[in-house]
């Protein structure tokens, strides 16, 4: 399990006998590196075609597939995005963006009426990374009432594609057979 607090996430082991919680890094005396929990894979059973349609849009030249849940008003989504820039992501993945905008950032969907109002992909994506990482560009853009209902319209999809996957938070992530990532460090492998 992991525990999410203002300082990022902290690993929760529970013993096999329920007895004992343990918050933190269990460290292997011989080796002295963290022990690393193994979850157990569970096969995507939904419907793939609707985890597609609800892609917003997709950048990175990789050839792997990297399905993302995210909200960009979210801490942990930020924290992650800097990660994916230093670590060059985009180079080892197709990266998948679905939108889960969430009811207590109040500024979510105007960032994602920003980033989904340009006109390609690469632009959408270039507008997802600045406002990630920290822009402010999204406070000036006004979008018009069309453009708001097309992106309402399209968020609609990707809230599909989200029940589907059975996400419930950001950001969670999925590979190409959209069996979900527990580990997030073996992304960056």
């Amino acid at each position: 399990i992991t525990f999410y607090n203002q300082r990022g996430e902290m690993p929760i082991y529970i013993t096999k006998d329920y007895k004992y919680i343990i918050i933190g890094q269990i460290v292997d005396n011989k080796t002295n590196r963290p022990v690393v929990a193994i979850y157990p894979v569970e096969p995507f059973k939904g419907n793939k075609e609707i985890v597609k349609n609800g892609v917003m849009f997709s950048f990175g030249d990789g050839k792997e597939d990297l399905y993302v849940v995210t909200d960009p008003e979210c801490p942990f989504c930020r924290r992650f995005e800097k990660q994916a820039q230093k670590y060059n992501l985009s180079k080892k993945y197709k990266i998948h963006i679905i939108f889960l905008p969430l009811s207590f950032h109040k500024h979510s969907k105007d960032m994602i009426y920003y980033i989904l109002s340009a006109d390609t992909d690469q632009e959408k994506a270039k507008r997802f990374r600045e406002t990630l990482t920290g822009s402010n560009k999204w406070e000036t853009f006004k979008p018009s009432d069309l453009q708001k209902a097309k992106i309402d319209k399209e968020l609609k999809k990707s809230l599909k594609a989200v029940n589907e996957l059975g996400a419930r938070g950001t950001p969670t992530f999925y590979d190409e057979n959209l069996t979900e990532i527990k580990n997030r460090g073996q992304i960056f492998k």
